[in-house]
């Protein structure tokens, strides 16, 4: 594994870098964003250099939202936008298949921020909102991604593909409870058995008077999907991305259904991946 530096001083932390993979005489490179680096390390004895470096969103841990500077009225997609933007102007906001209306939520007196709010934190509660998972893409746009619920996986990973594999209880999304500190709860369910998500200081659904409404129409969305609990170690694809439905054929031919959400990529003289996702 490679990191392509761009800039004059490769080792700033002014800097960024690219990911890529060198095989012979060729090179690819996966679906990874650009990292910043945030530490640089020299070994005394052996004067190898070792980086950290994270894509933008860590940057953004040091930042609150009256940095923003949006005053309402906003809707969600503009508060995602503004956080977007924020002192990265080249950047963009992709929304895939989050539905308008959501988005549009409007906030005429404001969401219930106090101001003090990490802007890292405000992107999880979007994500939460909107039934998506957060990332950064390869070209370096902010992605709020819902998981495909009916789709075909993208990908099939077959016994010849992994070193080991276990799998766990597949789970499915059945009830939706939002929960305040006033105990007064709203909660959606389907007919079909499964596991609850408890959503609780929330800025976007607190003080709103279609709560009820809100968490109806993400068990519409999102109700009954249904993720495989797995432990992966195998070949890899730098080609995957964050949200991308998996089928994996375990030793009995049966086939599980997951999604790539944590995933560990090593290079040492071949491409390997640890990708796990436990239910909690």
């Amino acid at each position: 594994m490679k990191l392509r530096e761009v800039g004059d001083n490769p080792y700033s932390t002014e800097n960024y870098w690219k990911l890529y993979f060198r095989e012979g005489s060729g090179s690819f490179e996966g679906k990874f964003p650009w990292f910043y680096t945030t530490e640089v390390h020299t070994d005394e004895n052996t004067g190898m250099k070792s980086i950290t470096a994270y894509d933008w969103i860590k940057r953004l841990e040091n930042h609150t939202f009256t940095e923003l500077n949006i005053n309402p009225p906003y809707t969600i997609r503009q508060v995602a936008e503004a956080i977007t933007h924020f002192d990265y102007a080249t950047r963009e906001t992709l929304f895939i298949n989050i539905d308008s209306a959501t988005l549009n939520l409007n906030y005429p007196q404001g969401a219930n921020f106090h101001g003090e709010e990490k802007l890292t934190d405000i992107l999880a509660m979007i994500a939460e909102v909107l039934g998506a998972v957060c990332f950064v893409n390869v070209d370096n746009k902010l992605v709020f991604k819902r998981l495909d619920k009916s789709g075909e996986p993208v990908l099939e990973i077959t016994k010849n593909d992994y070193f080991t594999f276990k799998s766990g209880e597949n789970k499915r999304l059945a009830k939706i409870i939002y929960a305040t500190e006033l105990g007064d709860n709203v909660e959606a369910h389907t007919t079909a058995l499964g596991s609850t998500q408890a959503c609780r200081n929330n800025a976007f659904l607190d003080n709103r008077s279609d709560r009820m409404a809100l968490v109806s129409s993400a068990i519409n969305n999102y109700g009954g999907l249904t993720i495989g609990q797995v432990d992966l170690d195998w070949r890899a694809n730098p080609d995957l991305e964050i949200g991308d439905k998996i089928a994996i054929t375990a030793k009995d031919d049966t086939t599980i259904t997951t999604y790539l959400l944590d995933e560990v990529v090593k290079w040492k003289n071949g491409l390997s991946s640890k990708m796990r996702f436990k239910w909690d």
